[in-house]
């Protein structure tokens, strides 16, 4: 079991563990129960390079209105992923120009 144990210590890092435990984070479905925008945006911190503080502000901001919008549209629970909810925000944009 010790030796299993540090074979996956090897293998990955706590980066590499934190997004594995952290993609469930990321699942829309059941109501966003597991929707955490806090550990979200704790996946994006490990990432800096590619994250600049402002790109951190908007992503936070984009977030927020992902929720927000859920709790207006109810038709958002029906979401099985984030290219149904891409699909929804693209529609909703659209509405919002007409």
């Amino acid at each position: 079991m010790d030796w299993h144990l540090q074979e996956l210590n090897d293998r990955f890092n706590e980066v590499r563990t934190y997004l594995l435990i952290g993609v469930p984070y990321l699942n829309p479905v059941d109501s966003f129960s597991s929707f955490d925008i806090k550990n979200i945006l704790r996946m994006a911190e490990l990432y800096l390079d590619d994250f600049a503080k402002n790109v951190m502000v908007t992503l936070r901001n984009q977030l927020d209105y992902i929720v927000g919008v859920y709790n207006v549209d109810k038709s958002f629970s029906n979401s099985k992923g984030l290219g149904d909810i891409s699909e929804m925000l693209v529609k909703l944009k659209e509405l919002s120009w007409q």
